[in-house]
């Protein structure tokens, strides 16, 4: 998936059109967009404000560990 997650019209592995798109805030609070292939199983993650960048799978287990939160 090479565009942001949002417009995202074809998968970048496979060129398939069926995507699903879900919203979704990582741990650390940045609020992204996962993108999944239904023809070859690619997957994706883009931030969902801002330029829409891709995010790296290490980047997304990164920022998903449980923070604790300061009263």
């Amino acid at each position: 998936m090479s565009t942001a997650g949002q417009q995202a019209e074809r998968c970048a592995e496979c060129g398939g059109q069926s995507l699903t798109r879900l919203r979704m805030t990582l741990g650390d609070g940045l609020p992204v967009v996962f993108v999944s292939c239904h023809t070859c199983e690619g997957k994706a993650w883009f931030r969902a404000e801002g330029d829409g960048s891709a995010l790296t799978r290490e980047d997304v287990i990164a920022r998903s560990g449980r923070r604790d939160r300061k009263a």
